[in-house]
């Protein structure tokens, strides 16, 4: 597919969503591409491209879009952290340590069309910000852009604090459009920012996958949390814990470079993200 064709296209997909669980309304997930720059490939079966997304309140969101030849699914990732990773116009990104944000090749060559997602143009951070409208519409933007593309499900992932991200849109947008979910080192425990629990999980009901470190050391991710959160993830169908252990481990313990951010046994992790989300597509 080539991917420079796009600019200036306008299209819409509907969702629903909540801002509490007994007033639903709708809104338009919609978008113009403000920019399109197809970018030479890393690997030669996998297209890339900056994309400038303006949403219907007029703000920007930079995506970093990878591009396997016949992909099975889609994917958005969302970093932990403030979510600020600075994508640039020449494919290069600031922040690239996250897990998610480094392994976004893998997602590529195990078959998901993969998009990386920086914060608005009308914010520059998402700490406390993961649970609102605005962070809603444009995940929702996103999604419609990647519809507009193919078919394929839209599924999100996130990692750290990027997992209040996901498990917000899993209880707000309408679930005829997101396929389900994935959650690795999910954010469980009470701290200065929200947890996972900022949302009501167990309304959830699409297929979520739930990754972790047995080693994880940070004191807000700890393994411990993530077997409590399957138990609050009942209605989610299906629904799975993965266990890793090994790697190498790292010094920060709530750092990227550490068991918390999978280091190294990336593509082990990458590879059974990709295999239940295929799974789920047969």
């Amino acid at each position: 597919m080539n991917l420079s064709c796009f600019p200036f296209i306008i299209a819409s997909l509907l969702f629903a969503y909540s801002v509490h669980a007994d007033q639903p309304f709708q809104t338009a997930g919609q978008f113009e591409i403000a920019k399109d720059i197809h970018l030479l490939p890393v690997n030669p079966n996998i297209q890339r491209a900056f994309v400038s997304l303006k949403s219907s309140r007029g703000a920007t969101t930079n995506i970093l879009l990878l591009e396997p030849e016949n992909p099975f699914a889609n994917a958005i990732l969302f970093a932990g952290g403030d979510g600020r990773i600075s994508i640039n116009e020449d494919g290069s990104i600031e922040k690239d340590a996250n897990f998610l944000v480094r392994s976004r090749g893998l997602f590529a060559e195990n078959g998901i069309r993969t998009a990386v997602i920086d914060p608005p143009s009308d914010h520059w951070h998402l700490l406390e910000q993961r649970t609102t409208n605005w962070h809603m519409q444009d995940i929702a933007t996103v999604m419609a852009y990647l519809k507009s593309l193919s078919d394929k499900p839209v599924w999100l992932i996130g990692t750290s604090r990027g997992t209040i991200s996901v498990a917000a849109a899993a209880t707000r947008i309408d679930p005829q459009y997101l396929a389900g979910i994935v959650l690795t080192s999910t954010v469980t425990e009470p701290n200065r920012y929200d947890s996972v629990y900022a949302t009501d999980i167990s309304t959830i009901t699409l297929p979520v996958l739930v990754v972790h470190h047995r080693e994880d050391n940070c004191w807000v991710t700890p393994y411990g949390g993530a077997v409590k959160l399957m138990q609050n993830l009942s209605r989610a169908k299906p629904s799975e814990l993965i266990t890793f252990s090994g790697g190498n481990g790292g010094a920060d313990d709530c750092g990227p470079i550490s068991d918390h951010g999978f280091n190294g046994i990336e593509r082990s992790v990458v590879t059974s993200i990709a295999q239940w989300i295929q799974n789920l597509a047969k």
